[in-house]
């Protein structure tokens, strides 16, 4: 700059800084406020502050509380204070939680500036709520899962329990009764010995309590004890197979048995034999090598239980009916039972109680059902429980022999008309058709036998002798619970005549039901005696199906046969595909065309002749199109005689619901019963056999067969 002298210099300039002691103005004259204050929480509202320096949006806030009233200075609420919520940038409220209820509780807010400098808001008192508004606390079984069968003498249980504010307690029970300690902290888990209580369905329950005293309610599974269970681990697309123990008894024993698995339950089927030393009496064990004669045999699904159903009845001189039904419940089940004639009259009705996990079995002629000599109809029931239930059909043939067969038990009413894939008229057989209206109304329709068509032109229908009328079509007329039967001539050539039944309705009833239930009765008669007889089922038409079969070499030769039949009138295409029980393929897939409303029955050593001589796995059909499908399984006895009966398909178009169970084996006294169990070809299936004497007792029931 210019001095008065004129000179030109620089002048140095020394600016002191000044130090921000002044503290933040609480807005509103610091008042702070609560509201939606609960049990455990409340949020608390003031204005924002301002400052001299900092910028109103560079203060910070914090939140505490006292149970007293000693924090209305910023050295107070420091001193006694706890921080409810730390230091935090431009807000003007905060949500407290983690409160005690019915407690009071002081609050307050320090605002600090850029420099430090703090100030205190008000003082805000809150009461937290009491206990009448807090919701009581969950508490969930983790392990084991509902439905699991559990066994041995340390068995892991975990539950897991939450509450809104604290859980005092947690405890278990069993069928009502205490479990193991009571549990004050996580985690919540015990050990249970399954070998202390008795093998079958049990009741587990979890329990909780909070420190208020409201319990949780209760969550329970239902498991089933399996100390006594044989295991079964089955490969996907596989099965497995196990004998019934005590097959070579001198006396025959009856046993139940139900499949206790994972979400990939198996399914399967029984088959249960009866030999006799070749004199109508049973063999014992030791001359069953040398002297024994194979009778019959027959074939039987396991079966999902169910509250009602129907089935067939005839009783007459060297016919019965026999029926076992099976509680597999922790419950008493009380069944209500009528039977009904073919003209449609109720001629007797009565009630069974069945205890929890037993089994009762009889024939229909005895008491307590009764069944008058002559009586051809159905038998109805309903169950308060669910129930597993079997029918057969037993013949006394010339010979005096002794041969059953099962039945299918109607549990609805079809909603479309039922098909039959296999009959046989001629050459010795014969076949017996049998049709059960389930509903509350008349039904009426017609039957026609159709021929197995050609791979260039569809089946058409067949000439036949019919209840002694000859003819292509042949009309039914079924009472409400009733039954109607039809039988074929059974042609005097040596030729057999076999394809498919069509069942048409032609008459509606109120429900919209109107098609009836139906199953046939192949026999067969060589040298004028019967030696075998066995039931096709109608089960639902689908488009995938599997079943197990056999080809056996040797004297007493197995082999299984399939007839499939195209429900629809247009061609379709099939897909069969075999593999062994362990899951892996048995040769190249086999694909053929089925004409319009056409048949096709052959061995299984046909569809696929590149068998091993000793062969036993899993089938699955599919098509194209609607089929229905019949497995029949053919043996040869020791005098050379052909036997055949059915093995009920999987049809796995129609889901599985609910326990399933094989409601009748026997074994001993002649009768060996076997276990074919298959699972789904998507994954494998680990899980239990569970058997159960006709008392209710759990035995070791099977062993598995070697392939």
């Amino acid at each position: 700059m210019t001095t008065a002298g004129g000179t030109t210099g620089a002048v140095a300039f020394t600016v002191t800084g000044t130090t921000d002691t002044i503290s933040p103005t609480p807005g509103n004259s610091g008042t702070l406020t609560s509201a939606g204050v609960s049990a455990t929480a409340l949020t608390l509202n003031w204005t924002k502050a301002s400052d001299n320096v900092s910028a109103q949006s560079a203060l910070q806030y914090e939140v505490r509380r006292s149970t007293s009233n000693n924090i209305s200075t910023v050295a107070n609420a420091e001193a006694n204070g706890i921080v409810a919520k730390p230091y935090t940038t431009d807000i003007a409220s905060a949500n407290v939680t983690g409160l005690t209820s019915s407690t009071s509780y002081y609050f307050t807010v320090i605002v600090k500036d850029a420099a430090g400098n703090k100030a205190v808001y008000g003082v805000a008192n809150a009461t937290t709520q009491t206990m009448s508004d807090l919701s009581p606390p969950t508490v969930t079984i983790v392990v084991p899962y509902d439905g699991d069968i559990v066994k041995g003498p340390a068995v892991s249980i975990f539950a897991s329990a939450t509450d809104d504010v604290a859980v005092r307690s947690v405890w278990f029970t069993l069928d009502g009764a205490p479990l193991g300690a009571t549990l004050t902290s996580p985690p919540y888990t015990i050990t249970w010995n399954t070998t202390l209580v008795p093998d079958g369905p049990h009741t587990l329950a979890a329990n909780a309590e909070d420190t208020f005293g409201r319990r949780a309610t209760p969550h329970s599974i239902d498991l089933r004890v399996g100390n006594l269970t044989t295991t079964y681990a089955i490969p996907a697309g596989g099965g497995q197979s196990f004998t019934v123990n005590g097959s070579s008894d001198p006396e025959s024993s009856v046993a139940h048995a139900r499949i206790v698995g994972d979400t990939n339950s198996p399914t399967g089927v029984a088959i249960i034999d009866y030999q006799t030393g070749g004199t109508g009496t049973p063999a014992l064990a030791a001359e069953a090598e040398n002297n024994s004669v194979l009778l019959s045999q027959a074939g039987a699904a396991a079966i999902v239980e169910t509250r009602s159903g129907m089935f067939h009845v005839d009783i007459g001189p060297t016919i019965n009916t026999g029926v076992a039904i099976a509680n597999e419940s922790s419950s008493l089940a009380t069944i209500n039972y009528s039977l009904t004639d073919a003209q449609g009259t109720t001629v007797k009705q009565g009630t069974l109680a069945l205890s929890a996990s037993k089994q009762v079995s009889g024939f229909l002629n005895a008491p307590p059902y009764n069944a008058p000599m002559g009586f051809t109809g159905t038998f109805s029931f309903t169950s308060d429980v669910p129930i597993a239930v079997i029918a057969t059909r037993n013949f006394t043939n010339e010979r005096n022999e002794f041969l059953f067969s099962t039945q299918p038990v109607a549990t609805t009413v079809p909603t479309v008309d039922p098909l039959l894939p296999m009959f046989a008229d001629g050459g010795g057989w014969k076949t017996r058709i049998i049709l059960t209206n389930e509903s509350s109304s008349p039904m009426a329709g017609n039957l026609e036998f159709f021929g197995q068509g050609s791979p260039t032109a569809a089946a058409t229908p067949l000439t036949l002798t019919v209840n002694g009328q000859t003819g292509v079509i042949f009309p039914y007329s079924i009472p409400p619970h009733s039954m109607a039967r039809l039988d074929t001539q059974g042609l005097t050539s040596d030729a057999t005549t076999s394809g498919s039944v069509r069942i048409t309705s032609t008459v509606l009833n109120p429900l919209g039901t109107n098609s009836p239930n139906a199953f046939a009765i192949l026999s067969y008669k060589t040298n004028n005696v019967t030696v075998t007889e066995s039931s096709v089922f109608a089960v639902p038409t689908g488009s995938n199906f599997q079943m197990f079969v056999e080809a056996v070499a040797g004297k007493e030769k197995i082999t299984s046969g399939i007839a499939v039949a195209n429900a629809s009138a247009t061609e379709t295409s099939v897909l069969l595909e075999l593999t062994k029980l362990d899951g892996t393929s048995a040769g190249d897939p086999q694909t053929f065309s089925l004409a319009g409303k056409g048949q096709i029955s052959k061995f299984i050593d046909e569809f696929f002749p590149t068998l091993p001589g000793n062969f036993r796995g899993i089938l699955r059909i599919t098509s194209t199109a609607p089929i229905g499908v019949v497995d029949l399984r053919g043996r040869y006895n020791s005098r050379d005689e052909f036997l055949v009966t059915t093995m009920p398909p999987v049809n796995q178009s129609v889901p599985v619901g609910g326990a399933i169970v094989f409601p009748h084996l026997v074994s001993g006294g002649g009768y060996t019963s076997q276990i074919i169990l298959f699972g789904q070809p998507a994954g494998s299936a680990v899980g239990g056999l569970s058997f159960t004497s006709t008392n209710g007792t759990r035995i070791e029931g099977a062993a598995p067969t070697t392939p």
